[in-house]
């Protein structure tokens, strides 16, 4: 069974990069997916390249928001497809990646992670507890590599406002920790993923947020201090 699958992207004054996005989702092997673009209002030639990309399907909305994860729900509410995958606008997908999560898709499939190039090193899911790597238990990267049956949003509720650097990590970690959810770990490739979003500037940011939502996801608050502490100190 053929599954279309959106693109959703969230932008902001990126036309120093999307063009790099465009240009790997124009050379997919499949093209049967819709790209959802949710723009922060950008001043600069964002939507004109975007308008001009000669991608095929695409929906795109420019207004203000609230921050990256205010726009992916944004995205989110006007995808119609049964799967969704996240890529930042200075991300990039391998030109098999809409092809090879297709293949990976099965009934009753939640989540499919792939693997992902970040910083120039193979990043997987990593086999190890949920305490130590959280999110990372379950996925390499939300963005490029994460494709999410869109209807666990119906189920589970949006990207949580109450993090504004780490609602991903809280979403995906809700799935993960579901005892009925599905997430199939699949060995590919999906593309590479730049280190110049928010959570890769504000590290120190980052940190506290990802304390919280470990916590907040029920895990051992007095562990995750000690993990706080020495990523804090030594990364």
């Amino acid at each position: 069974m053929e599954y279309m699958i959106s693109v959703i992207t969230a932008t902001f004054n990126s036309e120093g990069t999307i063009r790099n996005l465009i240009d790997s989702l124009m050379r997919q092997t499949d093209q049967d997916f819709y790209w959802i673009v949710a723009d922060g209002g950008s001043n600069d030639k964002t939507v004109d390249i975007i308008n001009s990309s000669g991608i095929k399907n695409v929906d795109l909305v420019s207004e203000p928001d609230f921050g990256i994860y205010d726009a992916l729900n944004k995205a989110v509410v006007r995808c119609k497809s049964e799967y969704y995958v996240v890529i930042g606008s200075d991300d990039t997908f391998y030109c098999d990646a809409i092809e090879n999560f297709k293949k990976n898709i099965m009934d009753g499939v939640d989540i499919v992670a792939a693997n992902i190039l970040f910083n120039g090193k193979l990043s997987k899911p990593k086999n190890k507890p949920i305490w130590l790597v959280a999110q990372m238990a379950f996925i390499s990267s939300h963005s490029a590599a994460t494709l999410i049956r869109t209807a666990l949003h119906d189920e589970l509720g949006f990207y949580s406002r109450k993090y504004p650097i780490a609602a991903d990590q809280d979403f995906i970690m809700k799935v993960g920790m579901s005892d009925d959810k599905n997430i199939i770990k699949a060995d590919f490739i999906a593309g590479c993923f730049n280190r110049e979003g928010v959570s890769s500037v504000d590290k120190f940011g980052a940190l506290i947020e990802s304390f919280r939502v470990r916590v907040d996801r029920g895990l051992n608050k007095y562990v995750q201090f000690l993990i706080f502490f020495y990523k804090f100190i030594f990364k």
